[in-house]
């Protein structure tokens, strides 16, 4: 029987989904294409803990635009400690499951079975915060196993001062394949969008990047941050893969490991409790691996208005 400060809900139909930092699992809401699943849901909550079971498949939208594949089963376990009462300190520890009938890396393709156990750390106390990610994945993809991994790290000091400036640094690893006989792309599931910036070129994987950042409040209702976000292949013998999975720039063992320079910096203005308008701007200094591809550095500028409600 459940006691007067707990909870359980069950659910089935479709629906979004978003854990923790949204590194495996998120509804990819920025760019109106958000992440949906066909399925069924159970979550129990209490005042310092909450846990989430669900098996589902995602959905393909009609025009074809999400990239979502409806032959994959995706099903798992997320569960939250919370360690005060506000809820600004905590743990999370998951597991996550996903059959693909069709997956597709820089090695080939073929049947994955795929399981993610990761654990996250989050806090935030005096001007401190910290975000703190680890995640390893085994499996098969077709007659190889799998072994993947990742981990990340955001943590920022804020002062107490005019404009409430924040310098942050995110540091993330996602392995890639070396073609030792396992499969070891790491595969980011339903990430989030504007994972790296606002721009979204660029999926967690086979990816060593660093972030230094700044952030500040200009008025209460208006926010700038801007950073700089240099990226590297972790293996030469994997791609760079295309926020929807898709090799974006093809494996190549002669060229360089660094991949670009990423500069971006963003606007936020909360006009009213429901509406938020944002601008950004994104200029990718690409090297010389992405122009032995035929590629070149890119600019990106957007700006959105968003209605919550």
């Amino acid at each position: 029987y459940l006691t007067d400060d707990e909870s359980l809900t069950l659910r089935g139909g479709r629906f979004g989904m978003s854990f923790g930092s949204g590194r495996l699992v998120a509804t990819r809401a920025a760019p109106n294409i958000p992440f949906r699943f066909d399925g069924f849901e159970m979550i129990y909550s209490r005042p310092m803990w909450e846990a989430t079971a669900f098996l589902t498949r995602p959905v393909e939208d009609t025009g074809g635009i999400s990239g979502s594949n409806p032959n994959t089963t995706f099903w798992g376990l997320y569960v939250t400690h919370w360690f005060d009462k506000p809820h600004k300190l905590g743990v999370d520890l998951y597991y996550l499951g996903i059959a693909n009938e069709n997956a597709t890396y820089a090695s080939g393709t073929g049947r994955e079975t795929r399981h993610s156990f990761g654990s996250r750390i989050f806090g935030s106390q005096n001007q401190w915060d910290w975000n703190g990610e680890a995640i390893i994945q085994v499996g098969t993809f077709g007659n190889q196993s799998i072994l993947a991994w990742t981990a990340s790290l955001d943590s920022g000091y804020t002062w107490d001062a005019k404009l409430q400036p924040r310098l942050g640094l995110k540091v993330d690893v996602a392995s890639g394949d070396n073609s030792d006989g396992h499969q070891g792309t790491f595969d980011a599931l339903f990430f989030k969008s504007g994972y790296f910036n606002d721009a979204s070129m660029i999926r967690p994987a086979n990816l060593i990047d660093v972030h230094p950042n700044l952030a500040a409040n200009l008025t209460r209702t208006v926010s700038v941050n801007g950073g700089a976000d240099v990226f590297w292949r972790y293996s030469k013998d994997d791609a760079i893969y295309a926020p929807s999975g898709f090799v974006e720039i093809p494996a190549s063992k002669t060229a360089s490991a660094y991949v670009a320079t990423a500069v971006d910096i963003n606007l936020q203005w909360q006009i009213q409790r429901h509406v938020t308008f944002g601008a950004s701007y994104v200029h990718f200094f690409t090297g010389s691996y992405v122009h032995q591809a035929g590629g070149s550095d890119v600019n990106y500028v957007s700006t959105t208005l968003s209605f919550l409600f």
